[in-house]
């Protein structure tokens, strides 16, 4: 997905080399727990309120309000607060329930965030200035701008070597710098590359948990901000499919009232109260069995706190898109978290019976099982640790020692005159995404060649 078109550098790259798209509408459907459908007039009316909440009156309290929000409030303490529009207003018979779906909702943004809304600082929450309009979806995946940006840095001259990570990068401000890699094979070999600058496109979390060894060490304020800044997960869970045996149902839960193929983009499954935790993964939101905590991984919650805040979950609709038979289960932040610590065999299991269960009750019809499912598992890449930064929440005893978007600046600033760094985590105004990581790339190249050109 190319989030905000106008202005985004991955969709002018799109049109350049001609690749499909399809702008999104994100359009959707919500499913209760016995497979009713919400009228559509009642979920445009509560869509409304969890979007307009989360992506318009949060980011203006927080930037254009009155008040600077306390470095301890987070999104969710607003959110949440009696004063949220998330809730709407009147005394309806239907109010409680509208509420309730409300708030697991909205929990359900964490996969946005790619953190539990209660982690992420309110006081820096829209601070940035991203990219605007709707947004699109690349027909074909990211492939094609992989291939063609390997083939043009190819027919320049260079290498790429995979499988090689690095262990050691020494920086000398009169003779360069020195990059040494260990092969991934049985004589663990290791190559040393000279150059006289480098760029640092290590992910955040590789930065936080397994970074390689610097020399000189890395200044005490560029690891404090590493430390402080958060990275947070988002994990999917693909179901594919010999055909779209949910196309045609619209977001009323009848023909035709999608887009115009006849879809919706996005399913929203209602947890039940019975058994609210279900939706939270194979595990239900707790640890699959004893293991070491994974570097960043967040927090486990109580039992009491699970059953007392369940969360939706999002299924995005691939067919509506990209015309593959498959459906996409979001798992952001501590979710992610646990459904990787489960077998891949308790993920297939626990995706395919939601989804039997929840379209089973809506079409009333038999529901296939899944020729392949493919799951993502990024905090467990010992290469990523995770998916994307986010800037956490101060806690009250922090000692004024917060993250915040000065961090991010800190992260992008060049070393001794000849180590250069770039990714999602250096773009105060894009971080978190695509075309922040492209645009980062672009930035530290304009760099460096002033520093080749010696201008």
């Amino acid at each position: 997905i190319i989030h905000g078109v106008q202005g985004n550098p991955i969709m002018g790259l799109a049109q350049k080399l001609g690749l499909p798209y399809k702008q999104s509408t994100m359009n959707m459907r919500v499913i209760r727990p016995d497979g009713s459908v919400l009228p559509l007039e009642t979920m445009l009316k509560f869509a409304s309120r969890a979007f307009g909440t989360f992506f318009e009156w949060l980011p203006a309290i927080s930037q254009e309000g009155a008040d600077v929000p306390a470095e301890s409030e987070s999104v969710a303490d607003r959110m949440f607060s009696k004063d949220s529009p998330l809730y709407g207003e009147g005394d309806s018979e239907t109010r409680e329930e509208e509420m309730e779906m409300a708030r697991n909702s909205a929990r359900a943004f964490q996969g946005w965030t790619g953190a539990p809304l209660d982690y992420v600082s309110l006081k820096w929450w829209s601070f940035g200035q991203d990219t605007t309009g709707g947004d699109a979806v690349l027909v074909d995946g990211y492939r094609p701008i992989i291939q063609w940006l390997t083939s043009k840095v190819q027919q320049l001259g260079a290498v790429i070597t995979l499988e090689s990570p690095v262990t050691d990068i020494t920086t000398d401000e009169e003779n360069g710098v020195s990059i040494t890699v260990s092969a991934e094979t049985e004589s663990r070999q290791t190559v040393n590359y000279e150059a006289d600058y480098a760029v640092v496109t290590l992910p955040l979390g590789v930065l936080k948990y397994s970074p390689p060894t610097f020399d000189p060490p890395l200044p005490i304020r560029r690891l404090m901000s590493i430390e402080k800044l958060g990275f947070g997960l988002l994990n999917k869970v693909v179901l594919i499919y010999d055909s779209a045996w949910w196309a045609g149902l619209g977001a009323g839960g009848s023909e035709g009232e999608g887009d115009e193929t006849g879809e919706v983009a996005v399913n929203i499954l209602l947890p039940s109260k019975e058994d609210p935790t279900r939706l939270l993964g194979p595990s239900r939101g707790r640890p699959s069995g004893k293991h070491a905590p994974l570097p960043g991984e967040f927090p486990v919650r109580s039992p009491e706190y699970l059953k007392k805040n369940p969360n939706s979950l999002m299924i995005f609709n691939v067919h509506s898109q990209g015309g593959i038979p498959a459906l996409a289960i979001f798992m952001g932040g501590e979710w992610g978290d646990r459904m990787e610590l489960c077998s891949e065999e308790e993920t297939k299991e626990w995706a395919d019976k939601v989804v039997k269960d929840y379209f089973g009750k809506s079409l009333m019809k038999s529901i296939p099982s899944p020729t392949k499912v493919i799951r993502t598992t990024w905090r467990t890449d010992k290469y990523a640790h995770g998916s994307y930064s986010y800037i956490p929440v101060t806690p009250e005893d922090g000692d004024g020692k917060g993250a915040s978007p000065i961090d991010q600046l800190e992260l992008s600033r060049t070393l001794w005159g000849r180590l250069f760094w770039a990714g999602e985590h250096t773009e105060l105004n894009q971080f978190a995404s695509v075309h922040g990581a492209w645009t980062s790339g672009v930035r530290e190249a304009e760099k460096v060649l002033v520093k080749l050109e010696g201008v």
